[in-house]
C-alpha cells in the first residue's frame, strides 16, 4: 500500500455519496 493511493476512509453510503479527501462526489445516478 503506497501513501500516494487515495484511501477511501470517508465513505457515506447513507447519503448516497462518497467523500474523497474531503471532496464529496456523487455516485452512480439514483435508480429511483
Amino acid at each position: 500500500m503506497s501513501d500516494t493511493h487515495v484511501s477511501l476512509d470517508f465513505i457515506d453510503f447513507e447519503s448516497g455519496s462518497q467523500t474523497i479527501c474531503g471532496r464529496e462526489v456523487p455516485l452512480d445516478p439514483p435508480l429511483h
